[in-house]
């Protein structure tokens, strides 16, 4: 299983559809080292979540690079944050497709942020979000 976790991160690496492919593979072989060295029988990154990871960077390149990290069962764990407590965060699930989402905003009307967390499609999870005003800190801008 750390074989096709090793093999997917360099697949992410050479795809060149996905921007910043090169430091989100670096910043996932430093996640796995990370793993091994705390876990010694893990295969480190949950197979199913990095696949599904790494569907949704081919299908989003509009996206500005996350902070990425794992969840404690290995689950990978992506974030974008912005100015006035903006963020939008997206758990990608060991079941296949699906994530765990949130998005904090700030509300123009009122003095109190908007707060949404739900479970959805990761390919359509994007296109469901912008209402909420997402793409303007998370996404590249001219795209």
């Amino acid at each position: 299983n750390e074989d096709r976790v090793t093999d997917l991160i360099w697949k992410i690496r050479f795809t060149r559809s996905i921007p910043d492919r090169e430091s989100i593979a670096q910043r996932l072989f430093e996640l796995l080292q990370d793993t091994k060295e705390e876990e010694t029988e893990s295969a480190g990154i949950s197979i199913e979540s990095l696949r599904s990871f790494y569907n949704f960077l081919q299908t989003h390149s509009n996206l500005k690079k996350p902070a990425i990290g794992l969840t404690p069962v290995n689950d990978i764990y992506v974030s974008w944050k912005a100015e006035l407590s903006s963020i939008f965060s997206i758990h990608f699930l060991s079941s296949s497709g699906v994530v765990r989402f949130a998005i904090i905003a700030p509300n123009l009307r009122a003095e109190q942020s908007v707060t949404l967390a739900g479970i959805a499609n990761a390919e359509t999870l994007v296109e469901n979000v912008k209402p909420w005003g997402v793409l303007k800190w998370a996404g590249r801008e001219g795209r």
